[in-house]
């Protein structure tokens, strides 16, 4: 039996309360631009939509549909109006500058393979051809709420793992995150004969400045130097909060000479910039040991030694640390 045509009026329904819980778990968060100037098609989809209790907006014209866009980021976009195949494809190609990630179905009265292939090369996600199948239409919205949804979860996944290597307070990477970097960063140089400098980097007199002016200044002091310190490294340079006012940062293919005048470097942009001055220990690996421990504590003495020589002074690891 032939599947009939669908009317304004023919929502696909839910045939059970199961149906139901599943179908709005799968719709939130979803929203929806509906491009077209049929009213048919707007009214089609408003209850659609509204039957799982998502809103969607409209616009009958491609500069409006754009202008929308730019201000609101949605996860599907149907596109149904009757222009040149030529003009649809710059379209979409307009909507993928501005996001990606949405998932574009265009619907045409006037279908063909060709255009369907590359809508689908250009980034669209699916094509509808006029009229509907009930079916058919349900299927494709189904199957591209369902792969927005996943994109979400592996977006916020992400966002999650990346939240948990971060430092709640200064937004560089956090202390335990460092230990699990140089350990790959000591295998890795191991394997490549590779080299890196590391640095214990500790405020002067920070504690004064904490008691003095209270814990609010001192974090966001603390705030200001980290991004000082992400702004005055190169890019292949990592930087950590090591606890409290101690920072530590990994250069890698750096020999202690070259982080020398790195550190000279940073410790003028602090004094620039801030009332107080730093002090930093610098080690090497391989040159001051073969493993994590022997890397950090190197560093440690290093930046104990320049603490006790005074304020805004480098040390580098030594034999006799």
């Amino acid at each position: 039996m032939k599947e009939r045509k669908i009317i304004s009026k023919d929502i696909p329904s839910v045939k059970s309360a199961k149906d139901t819980v599943r179908q709005n778990q799968l719709f939130k968060g979803v929203d929806a631009i509906i491009v077209s100037k049929n009213k048919t098609t707007r009214d089609l989809f408003k209850r659609l939509f509204l039957q799982y209790e998502r809103k969607v907006k409209f616009a009958a014209t491609r500069e409006e549909a754009l202008r929308i866009i730019e201000q609101i980021p949605f996860l599907i976009v149907i596109i149904d109006f009757r222009i040149s195949k030529v003009d649809i494809l710059e379209f979409l190609r307009r909507i993928k500058e501005i996001d990606e990630n949405s998932c574009v179905i265009v619907i045409s009265a006037h279908p063909s393979i060709e255009s369907a292939v590359e809508i689908i090369r250009e980034g669209g996600y699916d094509y509808l051809s006029k009229p509907f199948l009930s079916k058919k239409m349900r299927i494709v919205l189904e199957r591209a709420i369902e792969r927005q949804r996943l994109l979400q979860e592996a977006r916020q996944k992400r966002h999650y793992q990346k939240l948990s290597i971060l430092d709640g307070l200064t937004n560089v990477y956090n202390y335990r995150y460092f230990h699990e970097f140089i350990e790959k960063e000591i295998n890795r140089a191991k394997r490549y004969n590779q080299f890196f400098s590391l640095f214990l980097l500790d405020i002067d007199d920070f504690k004064k400045y904490n008691d003095t002016r209270g814990h609010l200044f001192g974090d966001r002091l603390l705030r200001k130097i980290a991004f000082s310190l992400k702004k005055g490294v190169r890019a292949a340079d990592t930087v950590f909060r090591y606890g409290g006012d101690e920072f530590v940062i990994l250069l890698p293919m750096t020999t202690k000479e070259q982080a020398l005048k790195a550190g000279e470097r940073l410790q003028n942009v602090i004094k620039q910039n801030f009332s107080l001055t730093v002090s930093i220990g610098i080690s090497n690996f391989p040159e001051d040991g073969q493993n994590e421990g022997s890397v950090i504590k190197k560093a440690d003495l290093a930046l104990y030694q320049a603490k006790h020589l005074g304020k805004n002074k480098i040390c580098l690891a030594t034999a006799q640390h």
